[in-house]
């Protein structure tokens, strides 16, 4: 099984989620510990854009996206879970990302 790496950072997916409608995020983070957790914010970045902290407890929602289930394209999106890779963000929208993954990430440093 595919696992994301680090250099998966920076990508612009869609994703079906469970109950919403399909997501275009980007990933700014890969959880080393679980290799189906990535960090993500949704996209096109904006200062209202929401950002997952998917490290913490899954009650503030935790999001694992399974390599293997990517698709082709959106048109192929069809259960929870599958995804596919739109693009990858500009220079400088790749330097946000780098301020957002050094964003505290424990419930101690954000209290």
């Amino acid at each position: 099984m595919s696992k994301w790496r680090k250099s998966d950072i920076g990508k612009i997916i869609v994703y079906r989620g469970k109950t919403s409608p399909d997501e275009r995020v980007v990933i700014y983070d890969i959880d080393s510990r679980t290799p189906n957790t990535i960090g993500f914010v949704e996209y096109p970045i904006s200062l209202n854009s929401k950002i997952s902290f998917p490290f913490l407890s899954s009650k503030l929602g935790c999001v694992g996206i399974i390599k293997s289930q990517k698709k082709e394209s959106e048109g192929y999106l069809e259960k929870a879970g599958d995804w596919c890779f739109v693009g990858k963000v500009s220079k400088d929208e790749r330097k946000v990302l780098e301020i957002i993954a050094k964003t505290p990430k424990n419930l101690s440093d954000i209290c």
